[in-house]
């Protein structure tokens, strides 16, 4: 018996040739234990040699899962996401997961689409690495049952729930004390969005530092900006307007440092002779020999894989799974934008 002309080969196929119903075929194509040995190998061999690819959607049906994982992103233009986004897709296909990506930008009516259809796909999991604006939608995947991991910050509503985070003060407490050691005492900070608590983390640090050295906290040299590029230019160009004597800039990421970095340039100064500027993060081109940028390393490789293990389990044993906050090291990367301050002209 052949497939008839027009169709693939189909189940149906599979148990006319073994000679068997369907229900059995389905069984045995599937591992259920009821199937004999003897039943199991003639409806296998009948599906290799009818060259049979079991639907995918028809096994999601069976078993109840479809082996994919949501994976939630602020901004995949930010060269952070691909890497931690490859970091994720690495550790998932080592437990036979497939990741399906959604760029967010950080819009919550955007990410609530996306969660929606990640739902309403039946995505086993979903790994929530975007800032968090959208934080409060993620209550719909634990009304439905879908386990969720937050990575790259805390979060401030969701309760139980796995977090995988670098020790963001720490990291930028320890940046701010090297401008310091350095002899830096006019340091400002361009921070990212109240709503993201990575930013008021790496903010808590830049001023635990300061106290530690018994400099004041001077709000003036604290400006709000987005992770872009752009936003960087333009917020260090409003820093230097509050107070031209600034001699040192640490910005929240590495992707608004650069865009720091070419204003800075932009108005004829040197770095680091006239003006230090460190970073958050030790993106890819943070490291190239024309930025060499000091900044702060996450392990981005570490926050992946660790991330996936935890989903894997709260998937596998959703009756015994523990919630975990894990807290991963972030160490100061020192490079060439960071250097002792020199004299810089007084306004007149």
């Amino acid at each position: 018996m052949r497939p008839r002309r027009g169709r693939g080969v189909t189940i149906l196929d599979v148990a006319e040739r073994a000679g068997v119903s369907v229900s059995t075929a389905s069984r045995a194509l599937t591992g259920h234990p009821d199937v004999s040995a003897q039943t199991r190998k003639q409806v296998l061999g009948a599906s290799q040699e009818l060259g049979y690819r079991p639907s995918l959607l028809a096994q999601s049906l069976v078993l109840g899962r479809t082996s994919t994982i949501g994976l939630l992103v602020s901004d995949i233009a930010n060269p952070f996401y691909p890497a931690l986004a490859k970091s994720i897709e690495d550790a998932a296909s080592n437990f036979g997961y497939i990741v399906v990506l959604c760029n967010t930008d950080d819009d919550p009516p955007r990410s609530l689409k996306y969660l929606d259809r990640l739902i309403a796909q039946g995505v086993d999991g979903i790994i929530h690495a975007s800032v968090g604006e959208d934080e409060k939608h993620l209550s719909l995947a634990s009304q439905a049952g879908v386990p969720v991991v937050v990575l790259n910050r805390r979060p401030r509503l969701l309760r139980d729930v796995d977090v995988v985070i670098s020790d963001n003060q720490k990291g930028a407490e320890e940046i701010v004390t090297h401008l310091l050691e350095l002899g830096h005492r006019t340091i400002g900070h361009i921070a990212g969005p109240e709503y993201a608590t990575l930013c008021e983390d790496r903010l808590a640090g830049y001023r635990r530092a300061l106290e530690k050295k018994g400099i004041p906290f001077n709000p003036e040299l604290v400006v709000r900006s987005k992770f872009t590029h752009e936003a960087g230019a333009q917020a260090v160009q409003e820093l230097l307007q509050r107070e031209p004597r600034t001699t040192a800039i640490f910005a929240v990421n590495d992707v608004v440092a650069l865009g720091a970095m070419d204003a800075l340039l932009e108005r004829g100064l040197e770095i680091p002779r006239q003006i230090s500027l460190v970073g958050f993060d030790d993106i890819e081109i943070s490291r190239s020999p024309t930025v060499q940028l000091t900044t702060v390393r996450q392990n981005l490789v570490e926050m992946g894989r660790l991330g996936v293990m935890q989903l894997v389990d709260a998937m596998s044993n959703p009756e015994t799974h523990q919630p975990q906050r894990i807290v991963l090291e972030a160490g100061v990367v020192l490079r060439n934008t960071a250097a002792q301050p020199a004299d810089i002209p007084q306004p007149e």
